[in-house]
């Protein structure tokens, strides 16, 4: 017996000459009894221009209790605000919570590719905040035998100051020296780690 497969859809859009000009298409369609359908749309070029720019217009409303952060331009909001804002296709709406601390890359091309570049850490200020960075090899099963490290980043918003706490644990491989890029607004600052405690200010 042969099992009935889920239905599928394929869409494709096509541009055709505007009014007045004839045009030739061939359309092939095949159906074994699971159901499947053709549909035409057609809209006016008036039309797909205003869909794709009301596509790009995302409404955003942000909890209420913290302040937030556009991720891509740093912009600054007021918990409880809602946003009209437009975003290309290719992208959305990101906002982060004041008082995190966020480490980001840097760029690999797969999981246990070796690279010296530096970790940024990104604060965004307007509350303390806390973070465990956590590293293993990406490979095996050994953290499942304690092989791996956490470091844990501690941000004091009032004195302005970024803490790498002592480095725990370890697995083979590791990076014994790190390199991070301490980033708070338009401020940063270069931090060697070695693993032992190291605190910054940025002023």
């Amino acid at each position: 017996m042969r099992a009935k497969r889920a239905a599928r859809s394929k869409a494709t859009r096509v541009t055709v000459p505007e009014g007045g000009k004839a045009f030739d298409f061939r359309i092939d369609y095949f159906n074994d009894k699971f159901d499947r359908s053709v549909k035409f749309w057609i809209r006016t070029p008036e039309e797909v221009a205003k869909l794709e720019q009301e596509s790009r217009k995302i409404e955003v409303s942000l909890p209420v209790g913290a302040d937030w952060y556009d991720f891509r331009t740093g912009e600054k909001f007021a918990g409880g605000t809602k946003l009209q804002r437009e975003y290309p296709i290719d992208s959305f709406p990101i906002f982060v919570k004041a008082g995190s601390v966020l480490p980001l890359g840097p760029d690999v091309q797969y999981a246990t590719e070796k690279t010296d570049k530096p970790i940024e850490l990104r604060v965004y200020p307007g509350a303390d905040a806390s973070f465990t960075l956590y590293c293993d090899d990406n490979e095996t099963y050994a953290y499942e035998k304690g092989a791996f490290e956490k470091i844990p980043l501690k941000w004091d918003d009032a004195e302005k100051t970024l803490t790498i706490g002592a480095r725990a644990g370890s697995f083979p491989g590791m990076r014994k020296t790190i390199e991070f890029r301490f980033v708070c607004g338009d401020a940063a600052k270069t931090i060697h780690y070695d693993g032992r405690s190291v605190a910054a200010t940025l002023q």
